[in-house]
């Protein structure tokens, strides 16, 4: 028999029972959002009326509170969703509470419904009256806007969201188990499992592949989130904060919603009452999970054990190890019963035999990662980065701000069809591999990253240590393209008006280049000419004078520009700096005329002294403390002074024809200049004294 009684009604009575949920839900909201936002805005406030703040940055951090990278308040989302659904469904894990409400003349479905939306209103009413407590706070202080407001009702609906989604997996791990504490568990594992296993390959292949190369955070954290969704609400929150408008894993959201409600619909129907009490509400799943628990764990374990000790050995004894022990703890969790925690020996011995076989795979490289390269006729261009060589520029599109990677930029913006010599570079460092069983950094071989991109728009990343001499062979031949050039500085390819500021710098110090526009335009254009016909035999062997620095203003969207005002700390600058060698003579001259001599060489009358430290192996005590000598004498420091170079202003991959000295020149005006001297150049009085005093 059921019972014709309103559905509202039930919702009504139902809520009643736990009216101490929505009271505990508006008072953390209230504090988390109306209170946190008075004070914070109360505070800024008192600092705009002092003078140290404008309005206009108040109101882009009241933005940025009441709209998309709220941290604090998806944390707050997620708290209110995981008690919410353990309290809306705690009566399961009690046998005189279900048998209690299963005697009731209610339909399965409509008491799952019930629960299911006073546990959704309980939020979603409170969260919606507490934004809009802040939007009249806002208002109050003058810093609403049509926009604001707008924004703050996105972010409201992606809240109600992203509580859904972690509401409805509290409540599969409610319906699944009979326990509140298993249950608990349960929910920790299905916000975080898909990331562990992704962490974990991660972490097994950078242990046993020599030639990985990460290709970005990015990938990582995009399959993380179409595992977890704990993930998918933190991803989805900060590529809005950052003026993303991320379609893809808002559907993916709402699927996840859809597939939970479903799921989780479907088993509350069929689950038993003799279920309460249980530590597993389904028994026919416990052998499943044990294993899909037991595998991942165990590899973890012996993962770590591994990074503690450096032994291969204790990988696998942690392997081992890990699985029995983990076998044994799940089913005392099942059973809670001592006598019970090596039940199931077969499925145990199955779990760490698979866990050694998933560590063997990787351990000795079964699937040939390290040594795969691929066919010449199946790539369409390559391209090699060393971070000497070319980590110091800025590739790809000049906005980018916050982001890392580099080296994955930098490959992506240097491919050449001509990949002949890049093939030979990866050939020697997969020789190199085979040879020594390991790669390692040692004498004159350098760390490059490869990247090969494959017809069908395929990529495959691949990092090698190759000999100093392979590598510059091959930047040599690299640079005969002009097409390649082009592309290797940067600079090459952006527009003179991007340029906002100009500095120089010397063996003589640091300035600012004030220049009028057509003195700007005509030293752009020179340089650009010289640097453009540069050899990199002359990067790697030719002293530069100087350097110039070239600021730039950040390019992006109206959108993006604005998020990062607000989410990545204003930064819409970046720098790069390029040397002057003494082959370009236009590009010397030019700034001779225009009063900023950049050949200029030290006065030895106007120096103090010179203090030099040495940090050769042979100049460094026993106690760690390097040769150092001071050269005071004019006839020393005339010798010298012609002989120092600007240390910053060298191109990374010449340093290795400098000796490794820290020389600090004190002028007699009081400046300090830091320089450095060519291996070739240094002084035999300068050896004879750094020995007399290392003695």
């Amino acid at each position: 028999m059921t019972s014709k009684i309103s559905f509202f009604k039930l919702m009504k009575v139902e809520g009643r029972y736990k009216s101490w949920l929505p009271a505990l839900i508006c008072l953390v909201l209230f504090i988390s959002l109306p209170v946190a936002c008075l004070l914070k805005l109360d505070g800024m406030m008192s600092s705009v009326k002092e003078g140290y703040l404008e309005l206009e940055t108040v109101r882009k951090s009241f933005q940025a509170f009441v709209g998309f990278g709220n941290l604090g308040r998806i944390i707050v989302t997620a708290g209110c969703a995981v008690v919410s659904a353990f309290a809306c469904f705690s009566y399961m894990n009690s046998k005189q509470k279900v048998d209690f409400y299963h005697s009731l003349p209610v339909n399965r479905q409509k008491l799952f419904l019930a629960e299911f939306l006073n546990g959704l209103f309980f939020y979603v009413v409170p969260c919606f009256v507490c934004t809009v407590i802040c939007i009249i706070i806002g208002a109050i202080n003058s810093l609403l806007t049509g926009q604001i407001f707008l924004i703050a009702m996105e972010a409201f609906l992606m809240q109600v969201l992203y509580y859904l989604v972690l509401y409805l997996t509290g409540i599969l791990a409610a319906v699944l188990t009979g326990k509140i504490i298993v249950g608990i568990l349960a929910a920790a594992t299905f916000m975080c499992y898909g990331p562990m296993v992704v962490f974990l390959i991660v972490g097994l292949a950078e242990m046993s592949f020599h030639t990985l190369m990460s290709v970005g955070s990015e990938v990582t954290y995009d399959i993380m989130s179409y595992l977890s969704p704990v993930f998918l609400c933190l991803i989805t929150e900060a590529k809005l904060a950052g003026g993303e408008t991320s379609f893809f894993c808002i559907g993916w959201i709402i699927l996840m919603i859809a597939l939970l409600f479903l799921l989780c619909f479907w088993l509350y129907c069929r689950r038993a009452s003799e279920a309460a009490g249980h530590s597993i509400a389904f028994p026919k799943i416990e052998k499943p999970l044990k294993f899909l628990l037991v595998v991942p764990c165990s590899l973890t374990a012996g993962l770590l054990l591994k990074m503690m000790s450096y032994g291969s050995i204790w990988f696998f004894v942690g392997i081992i190890f890990g699985g029995i022990i983990l076998s044994a703890l799940i089913e005392f969790i099942y059973h809670l019963d001592i006598r019970e925690i090596f039940a199931h020996k077969i499925l145990m011995a199955a779990a760490v035999l698979t866990s050694l076989l998933v560590a063997c795979g990787f351990y000795f490289d079964w699937i040939g990662y390290d040594s795969y390269i691929p066919d010449e006729d199946e790539i369409v261009s390559m391209s090699v980065y060393n971070s000497s060589i070319n980590g110091n520029f800025y590739y790809g599109d000049s906005y980018d701000i916050g982001s890392g990677n580099t080296d994955i930029r930098a490959l992506q913006s240097l491919s050449v069809t001509n990949f002949e010599p890049v093939y030979e570079l990866a050939q020697e460092g997969i020789a190199r591999l085979k040879e020594s069983g390991s790669a390692y950094y040692e004498g004159d071989t350098r760390f490059v990253s490869v990247r090969y991109e494959l017809a069908g728009e395929k990529e495959v990343y691949r990092n090698y240590y190759v000999s100093l001499e392979a590598l510059n062979h091959t930047m040599d031949e690299l640079f005969k393209d002009v097409s390649f050039r082009s592309k290797f500085f940067p600079l090459l390819g952006r527009d003179n008006s991007e340029v906002r500021y100009l500095n120089l710098s010397s063996v003589t110090g640091y300035t600012d280049l004030e220049l009028t526009s057509k003195q700007k335009e005509e030293l752009l254009r020179t340089y650009k000419e010289e640097l453009e016909g540069v050899t990199f035999e002359t990067l790697r062997t030719e002293p530069a004078l100087g350097s110039i620095g070239f600021t730039y203003e950040s390019r992006g969207t109206q959108l993006q520009m604005a998020a990062a005002e607000t989410y990545y700390g204003g930064i819409s600058q970046f720098s790069e700096n390029y040397p002057v060698y003494e082959s370009f003579t236009g590009t010397v001259a030019l700034l001779k005329e225009y009063g900023y001599p950049v050949d200029e060489q030290l006065n030895a009358s106007d120096i103090e002294s010179v203090t030099i430290s040495c940090y050769d192996p042979e100049f460094i005590r026993s106690d760690g403390m390097r040769a150092e000598c001071v050269l005071t004498s004019e006839d020393e420091i005339s010798q010298i002074a012609p002989l120092l170079r600007d240390n910053m202003s060298q191109f990374p991959v010449a340093s290795n024809s400098f000796a490794n000295m820290d020389i600090m020149v004190y002028m007699k005006n009081g400046n300090t200049l830091s320089l450095g001297i060519k291996s070739e150049d240094v002084p035999e009085f300068v050896i004879k004294a750094l020995e007399k005093e290392f003695r």
